[in-house]
């Protein structure tokens, strides 16, 4: 966070990212940027240039995001190394998504939803991996290293591989 005399300067990132404390810099909105005008060229007939901009991202930051894949601008990606998001994920607001994380699918079935959905306010600590059309609660957390590969209610804390609970608030 930045201090100006003992006091918090407030900006859009400390703002977004309040309520997990996380600070998003300017390469982490860059980022996320990046990939809304691929998503956004996907999406209106423009794919194989969404794709570019994919590339362009991947060759930036070293993290591969599918181009169709749902991510909010209010999502916080604090370090944007090594993370990989697949087609059909989505991550709502104010998730925290923490670096070389995996978000990706079970199967090769290319339809309907194979990837995980991460709820507002989920965290999904770094170097996690969470597999197939799985759902991580509001609020929950999903401790460093865990392997997800079922739901996770919100509020609720789970670690390992495979990912146990070992909290609930």
């Amino acid at each position: 966070m930045q201090h100006e005399l003992g006091r918090q300067t407030l900006n859009q990132s400390s703002v977004l990212a309040a309520s997990t404390g996380i600070r998003q810099g300017w390469t982490s909105r860059l980022f996320l940027t990046l990939h809304s005008v691929a998503h956004w060229l996907g999406g209106h007939g423009l794919k194989p240039l969404g794709r570019v901009v994919q590339v362009l991202s991947r060759f930036l930051y070293g993290s591969d995001i599918d181009a169709m894949a749902c991510i909010s601008r209010r999502a916080v990606i604090p370090h944007t190394v090594g993370i990989v998001i697949g087609e059909t994920t989505i991550i709502d607001e104010a998730a925290v998504i923490m670096p070389n994380v995996v978000l990706g699918a079970r199967q090769s079935d290319l339809d309907g939803r194979r990837h995980p959905h991460i709820c507002r306010g989920a965290l999904v600590g770094a170097g996690a991996v969470v597999l197939g059309p799985v759902t991580i609660g509001e609020n929950a957390k999903i401790g460093a290293n865990s392997v997800v590969l079922e739901n996770v209610a919100p509020g609720t804390t789970v670690v390992g591989n495979p990912a146990r609970q070992i909290e609930r608030t």
